[in-house]
């Protein structure tokens, strides 16, 4: 219960700092990675290129959450940034529950 707890309190911690970036547009680098990505366009039109190395290049999985986004609400600034806001808030409880294993684990050898 209390891992859980400390999972929601790191959503609301980053949810709080995050939040304001859903009514931003693109910046930055966006332009080059989001909105003229070919691999957008062509596996919205044809999924079955979702599994091809070639239209996804070197990062698979990051285009692909960008085709789930752009599926979910076009090209819409605040999915992708929600989006974002969901990976960062998955990240951290992930790394919570590695350290608590890790520490489980050294107090059980201990000296």
């Amino acid at each position: 219960m209390k891992t859980f707890l400390v999972c929601l309190l790191l959503g609301a911690a980053i949810g709080g700092v995050y939040w304001n970036a859903l009514d931003n547009d693109f910046v930055f680098d966006d332009q080059t990675i989001v909105v003229n990505n070919p691999a957008l366009a062509k596996v919205t039109a044809d999924p079955h290129l979702a599994l091809s190395r070639r239209v996804l290049g070197y990062r698979p999985l990051r285009t692909l959450s960008y085709v789930v986004d752009f599926q979910l609400a076009g090209m819409e600034p605040w999915i992708f940034h929600l989006s974002n806001i969901l990976y960062h808030w998955i990240t951290a409880c992930l790394v919570f529950l590695a350290a608590l294993r890790l520490l489980k684990t050294a107090q059980d050898t201990g000296p």
